[in-house]
This record gives C-alpha cells, sequence and structure tokens, in this order.
C-alpha cells in the first residue's frame, strides 16, 4: 500500500483524523497512542494513571481472529502483516488504527522552483509504504556546506508562526553556494508535540535520516537574478563582511561524545551552536547552547545536559539523545534515566 499522506497547514503538521475499526472511539480519547519509531517499526503506547496491568493483542480488522502478542505500558512491535488492528487489554481498553506494514520509503522528496537565492522553492514529499490509518507527515529545508550534507542550517520549522504555505521557503542570498537538502518525516497518529512558536526557521535541528525520515541533497543554491520579492518568511539575513586578506581563516573543528549518565561534551572552533535532542516513545526534550569564539586557536568547550523537568517529561527508562553541531551529527548514545527523586516536604515544627 503506498501512499502521500499528511496535511500542511502554514507549515504546521496536523493530524486530521483517524480511522478507527468497529467504530471503536477509544484513540480520540488518547488512552492509548499509536507511534512510529525511528526505524519504521511501530510503537503503541498505554495512556492511563495508577499501577494496571496492560496486554496487547494482534487482530484482523473485523476483530474475529486475535492473538496475544505483548504486555506492558508500552509495546513495540515490527513484522505485523498489513491490515493489523490491535487491541489493548486492560485500564479502558481500546483498538488501534489499521497498521499497514513496517514504514518504508518508496522515493525521497524533491522540490518545487528555482534553485537561486530570492526564489521560492516548496518541498515535495516522499512517497510511503506501511504505518498507521492517520499517519501524517511534515518537511524541512536547510542550506548545507557539502552537496553530502554537512554543515546545514535549518531554514524552515514546523513552528515558526511567519513562514510560508506548505513548507516553502525563499532562499535567501547568504546561502549562495550552499547546497538545499529536504527532509520528509512521518509521524503516527498519536504524536503530539507542543504548542510554542517559533520565532526564526534558522538554527533548529537538523532532521537525520532514518527509517521515517526520508532525506534528499537537491542540489546548489546559484545566484539570484532579481531582488528580494518574498511575501512570506522572515526578512533577507544582515549580510556579513568576510575576513581581510591579511586574516587567517581558523579551520572548523567540531568534537563532541555523550556520556553514560547523559551528558553532552562539545568542543568547537571557532565558535558553534550545540544541540542535545533527547527522545523516547513518542515524547521529546532538546537542550541548546551557543559557544563564542575563543581567542587565538583554543578550543571553545561546554558541557550540555537535561533539564530535572525535561527528564520528568520523558519518563524514566532509555532515551536516544543526538548531539549536534552546527546542525551535524557528532554523537549519538542510549542511555537510561531513572525517575528522579520527589522533594521531600519539610516538617511543620510547632511553636
Amino acid at each position: 500500500m503506498s501512499r502521500r499522506v499528511g496535511l500542511l497547514v502554514g507549515g504546521l503538521a496536523v493530524a486530521i483524523g483517524l480511522s478507527l475499526p468497529g467504530g471503536a472511539a477509544a484513540l480520540g480519547r488518547m488512552n492509548m497512542q499509536a507511534l512510529l519509531n525511528s526505524d519504521g517499526t511501530g510503537m503503541l503506547v498505554a495512556n492511563a494513571g495508577g499501577e494496571l496491568s496492560f496486554s496487547w493483542e494482534e487482530c484482523d480488522v473485523g476483530l474475529s481472529l486475535c492473538r496475544p502478542v505483548g504486555i506492558g505500558r508500552e509495546f513495540t512491535f515490527g513484522d505485523s502483516p498489513d491490515g493489523t488492528v490491535f487491541k489493548l487489554v486492560g485500564g479502558e481498553g481500546g483498538v488501534s488504527p489499521v497498521w499497514h506494514g513496517n514504514l518504508k520509503i518508496l522515493t525521497p522528496p524533491s522540490i518545487e522552483g528555482t534553485l537561486r537565492a530570492n526564489e521560492l522553492v516548496t518541498p515535495v514529499r516522499a512517497t510511503w509504504e506501511g504505518g498507521w490509518d492517520g499517519d501524517f507527515d511534515a518537511t524541512q529545508l536547510a542550506a548545507c556546506e557539502t552537496p553530502t550534507g554537512e554543515g546545514c542550517r535549518s531554514i524552515t520549522a514546523t513552528k515558526y508562526v511567519e513562514g510560508c504555505a506548505n513548507g516553502a521557503a525563499y532562499l535567501d542570498p547568504t546561502f549562495v553556494g550552499d547546497y538545499l537538502r529536504v527532509a520528509d518525516s512521518m509521524e503516527g497518529p498519536g504524536t503530539v508535540t507542543t504548542l510554542e512558536a517559533w520565532g526564526s526557521p534558522y538554527d533548529h535541528p537538523i532532521w537525520p535520516a532514518d527509517g521515517n525520515t526520508a532525506v534528499a541533497m537537491v542540489g546548489r543554491i546559484g545566484p539570484p537574478t532579481h531582488g528580494w520579492t518574498a511575501t512570506c518568511g522572515p526578512p533577507p539575513l544582515p549580510v556579513k563582511a568576510g575576513p581581510s586578506p591579511s586574516e587567517p581563516v581558523k579551520p572548523r573543528v567540531a568534537k563532541g561524545s555523550i556520556s553514560r549518565a547523559g551528558v553532552a561534551s562539545v568542543r568547537c572552533s571557532p565558535g558553534c551552536r550545540a544541540v542535545m535532542i533527547a527522545r523516547r516513545a513518542g515524547r521529546g526534550a532538546r537542550v541548546a547552547s551557543t559557544l563564542p569564539s575563543p581567542s587565538g586557536n583554543a578550543l571553545a568547550s561546554r558541557s550540555l545536559r537535561l533539564r530535572e523537568a525535561d527528564i520528568r517529561k520523558l519518563g524514566p527508562g532509555r532515551v536516544h539523545l543526538v548531539l549536534q553541531v552546527n546542525g551535524k551529527k557528532v554523537a549519538e548514545r542510549t542511555v537510561t534515566f531513572l525517575a528522579p527523586k520527589k522533594p521531600q516536604k519539610e516538617s511543620r515544627r510547632s511553636r
């Protein structure tokens, strides 16, 4: 089953409806979430309070044939056939959307428009096979220093409120000579995103290519043939003067690592932008820092760690961490976070 699904409204990905077998409305009450893993397999999460016992059954769409397949609040699976639904046993119960097999990329994304500065380019989304009924996708454009996708800077962002329709962007003259990268990320119908608005499309994490994110390098951005005529998106970036002929250009250095405790260490020269992204069970968190250029030939260095509030939001368990420096992935690691200890209340003393 191949399909192109999803809706982009003002650059924001929106899930617009779910088809549940047998008229079940459980997913609408959010007592379970249907998600996609980064390798294209599926995940289901039971949303209920208390210490309840959950189990999962794999069924045909008519629920006439079912068999036990897993236990626990979270259930990850792969290779279930097209036309499968999953029934939650425990809590309020419920039935998942229809599963169509592991997600696969059939054709990569591309663009419509002229690959020149001051021109509008619009992402053409990838085509996919498999996944859930109700999956939705979003796109990201980025300008990269190399044709293989190193040193990328985002030029669109799904939460940038002044963005162009359908994830499009006018190519700023600053990016002449860079290579345009387009990514299309598919998410499960139960994916929940935060509602904050971003004031700029630039310098956001670059989506890595994986089982639910298709990526393509489109080509090199050419010089403009006319002036700035954009009707959406940010204003033109300020033109920065380059170094004088007598001023040596320092080589770019970007190094990083992530410890077992989930602490990232970054070293770079000249200055850089470092971002650590955390993902677990459809939830995410990030911490970012800008390292200024040090004097002489020294390397700028800094440590990044998630806040306790972010760790509580992710929940205890295995968390996948990715460290990016100037948009390029330099390290990744899966760590296990324990539940943060609750602060003890001070006892009241009688006076």
